[in-house]
């Protein structure tokens, strides 16, 4: 598992899923372990735009842990990138409604990457429902998302919603 993290790190993903394969597959790796290593092979084929198996692995990880959003949040970015952005909403979703470190079976030696609880889902809805026409949606994410803090990019989305309402409604006749 660790060799192949440092490998991913060191941007080898083709060399460092190979790896990880081996810690998942290897049933003396403790199970935060094998969580993380799916989570890296995960990240691994995004790299190498091997989208399906990155779904496939992520619903793995979900198996062993249901409560971790860093997987709902690699599905939604998979279905984002394959232009399937209708399929993505619910992975976001069910993303920001997991609990930050509670009810995870395995809690202490586990990274988790706290945006995907909070921030980045609610961002992603926001820029999906932007692309879908429904800015009241897209409004209520962006609100949601600057509840827990205020960004830059967070700031940018705001005011380019704000120039693009007036153009979103049809004029009275």
């Amino acid at each position: 598992y660790y060799w192949g993290k440092e490998l991913f790190e060191n941007n080898q993903p083709l060399e460092a899923i190979q790896k990880l394969f081996q810690a998942i597959e290897d049933k003396s790796v403790e199970g935060h372990d094998r969580i993380m290593a799916i989570q890296y092979a995960c990240l691994c084929a995004m790299r190498l735009n091997e989208l399906e198996k990155a779904i496939a692995l992520a619903h793995n990880g979900l198996q062993l842990d249901p409560n971790r959003a860093e997987f709902y949040v690699a599905i939604g970015d998979c279905y984002s990138k394959l232009n399937q952005p209708r399929n993505a909403i619910p992975f976001y979703i069910t993303a920001a409604n997991c609990h930050h470190d509670e009810g995870s079976k395995i809690k202490g030696p586990m990274f988790s990457h706290k945006e995907s609880y909070t921030t980045y889902p609610h961002i992603q809805l926001c820029r999906i429902y932007v692309h879908l026409g429904d800015l009241e949606k897209a409004k209520a994410h962006l609100k949601i998302a600057m509840g827990y803090c205020v960004t830059q990019e967070m700031v940018d989305i705001e005011r380019e919603l704000i120039k693009v309402e007036p153009n979103s409604h049809l004029p009275e006749i």
